[in-house]
């Protein structure tokens, strides 16, 4: 990905399985979390109307120089040995995302995704989010 910096995160959501457990199954530590009937604040703690309506965390993952490619393939085999956790987190009501950010220097951003990543991706039944800035 050239002239572009990028940040992955990877996302849970679910109406009942708390985030602490999803930390534990994972075996990762969450830059972002709540839990479904917490009051709504900023990420500063200021506190907002409105309840939480899902649990949810969120990973910020690194990259340690890698392209964006390579970052999603290593996440991938990864998520992988852990398909039993995703798939009874996804079938009792849940979703997971890869959330990319992109953001472009000189006002562009190319990248191809192949088959094989794409087809992995579903494989783990992750869904994949993209924000170009």
């Amino acid at each position: 990905m050239k002239n572009s910096n990028f940040k992955l995160s990877l996302r849970f959501r679910h109406p009942k399985i708390a985030p602490d457990f999803v930390e534990s199954s994972i075996q990762m530590q969450s830059l972002h979390k709540w839990k479904s009937g917490e009051p709504i604040t900023t990420p500063k703690g200021k506190k907002l109307d409105g309840i939480r309506n899902e649990n949810y965390c969120c990973f910020r993952i690194s990259t340690d120089g890698e392209d964006i490619i390579e970052a999603l393939n290593k996440l991938n085999k990864i998520l992988v040995k852990k398909v039993l956790f995703i798939d009874d987190y996804i079938t009792s009501g849940g979703t997971i995302e890869y959330y990319l950010s992109v953001y472009c220097e000189d006002g562009g951003f190319s990248e191809e995704f192949d088959n094989k990543l794409l087809a992995d991706i579903a494989r783990n039944k992750i869904n994949f989010g993209l924000e170009i800035l």
